[in-house]
């Protein structure tokens, strides 16, 4: 599946939907980092095509870039990303909220 959703990608590096099936399948995968990497090139597509609200536009984007970087244990990150998830997702945000809470403090205070 990973050697499909990387054929597609190198025939149309800018399709969000190839973007977010292939890191999906990379964080299915354990491989948090590309995963991570893809998710936020979904983010710099929309940056380029005028997306105005991307949090709004891509949630579970920034669901899926708190989770990989909690994963490569970078909280500061995923709580920059898991801050972003709107409230409309669902149940989905009071879980991310937990998740906020869970997060080891950063050095400096919260």
């Amino acid at each position: 599946m990973l050697k499909y959703g990387d054929e597609l990608l190198a025939d149309k590096p800018d399709s969000v939907t190839y973007l977010f099936g292939t890191a999906r399948a990379c964080y299915a995968l354990g491989d948090y980092k590309r995963a991570a990497s893809l998710w936020e090139g979904i983010l710099e597509q929309g940056r380029k095509n005028g997306v105005p609200k991307l949090a709004e536009t891509y949630p579970w984007v920034y669901v899926y870039l708190g989770l990989s970087y909690a994963k490569l244990g970078d909280a500061a990150k995923a709580r920059d990303y898991w801050r972003e998830v709107p409230m409309t997702i669902g149940p989905v945000y009071r879980t991310i909220q937990d998740q906020l809470a869970a997060l080891p403090a950063k050095a400096e205070g919260k």
